[in-house]
């Protein structure tokens, strides 16, 4: 049970308040859930034209949501629904890989792959300003989730991976080359 002054009425009469003086709606202040729903796509195709040649293509796509509370509900405080936020999470992969296997057992692998990440963290429902009252013991929570106002992270990678291999006798030589280009861009702008 919750400790503070106000109780349902009040609770109610807050949430009109704010839907009709300010056109806000709070969300329900008795219960929500932390949800998380993900769909993911899996493509591969190898293909072996020959006896010296392997390829090999994948794709993969991750998209993931999530909707949570940033504050949960007890017996100090009663925080409305959106004052939570909600995180949609999209990455898609790619990569190519040749294998060939030349005379005199001498072999190439050449992988190339390419990783793009985008997560965009907002508010649920509209803006408001966060708003927090002190109700004797207790408090009430309400408003946009502050740090949701602005976060967009964005990344991408490019890698080449390309590996001669000579076996000689019992021993195996391997050079080859190995690049790397990553690019992060994290935005974070705190609103209210």
């Amino acid at each position: 049970t919750y400790t503070g002054n106000s109780g349902y009425a009040e609770f109610k009469n807050l949430q009109n308040f704010l839907q009709s003086t300010y056109n806000y709606n709070a969300g329900s202040f008795s219960e929500f859930s932390d949800d998380f729903e993900v769909n993911r796509i899996n493509l591969k195709l190898d293909w072996n034209p020959g006896s010296r040649d392997q390829f090999m293509i994948s794709y993969r796509l991750n998209q993931a949501w999530r909707t949570a509370p940033r504050f949960l509900t007890g017996i100090r405080s009663i925080a409305f629904e959106n004052t939570g936020f909600k995180l949609p999470a999209i990455t898609n992969t790619g990569s190519f890989e040749w294998k060939h296997s030349f005379k005199n057992n001498f072999q190439n692998r050449l992988l190339i792959t390419y990783t793009h990440q985008k997560d965009d963290r907002t508010w649920l429902g509209s803006a408001f300003p966060r708003v927090t009252v002190i109700d004797g013991a207790g408090t009430l929570e309400f408003g946009s989730d502050a740090p949701s106002s602005l976060s967009l992270f964005k990344a991408s990678e490019w890698s080449l991976l390309n590996i001669f291999t000579l076996e000689k006798k019992k021993s195996v030589i391997s050079f080859g080359l190995d690049l790397n280009q990553s690019s992060i861009d994290d935005v974070n702008i705190n609103s209210f």
